[in-house]
């Protein structure tokens, strides 16, 4: 907009007062400032855009939303996944126990509560099952803790559930289970804490 004396009004955008006029030469003669310019490169497709464009016309970037360099705001982070890989790690490690313990006995050390020929097998086959079964009950464990760990750092939800899930499996002397179930529902009710 110009005035009279064809000087621009610039007004509130210079820090003045709307009608003042601007005395500025370079600006007076209705010729942009050299050193301001006009345009700059999109930097998501790289066309001329309006520098005072907020978001590209051509492919849609946004220059409002936070960039790399600066700080996005934080999301609110709850303490329940936290609590909850604290709770399966712990079921997970009884877990561990308990498979360690099912490796370490000796099917003669059980004849006094099972009778293998009861069960139509020998001493060796039920040592080979104790073995399997310890094996199996390691990995669950070892699963267990794993999902805990990424529970704590509110990383990959999916794997901190299928922790959980396993915590239970590996059932930790009975108490592992119930442990591992409480993490478990303190992680699903956390979800919206984690990053993946």
């Amino acid at each position: 907009m110009l005035d009279s004396s064809g000087a621009i009004l610039l007004g509130a955008m210079r820090g003045g007062v709307v009608g003042e006029s601007v005395s500025d030469p370079a600006v007076a003669g209705g010729q942009q400032q050299p050193d301001a310019p006009t345009t700059r490169q999109c930097v998501s497709c790289g066309r001329a855009i309006n520098w005072n464009s907020n978001v590209c016309p051509y492919c849609g970037h946004d220059y409002r939303m936070a960039q790399p360099g600066q700080a996005a705001p934080q999301k609110e982070r709850s303490i329940l996944p936290v609590i909850g890989g604290v709770l399966i790690i712990i079921a997970g490690l009884a877990a561990l126990g308990m498979g360690v313990a099912f490796m370490a006995l000796d099917a003669q050390d059980i004849e006094d509560w099972v009778d293998p020929a009861e069960l139509d097998m020998s001493l060796s086959d039920l040592d080979d099952i104790l073995f399997t079964c310890g094996a199996i009950v390691i990995v669950f464990g070892v699963i267990a803790v794993l999902g805990g760990v990424f529970a704590i750092v509110r990383k990959h939800f999916a794997l901190a559930v299928v922790g959980g899930i396993f915590s239970i499996l590996g059932l930790g002397f009975a108490v592992g289970a119930v442990v591992g179930l409480i993490g478990l529902i303190l992680v699903a009710v956390g979800r919206r804490s984690f990053d993946g």
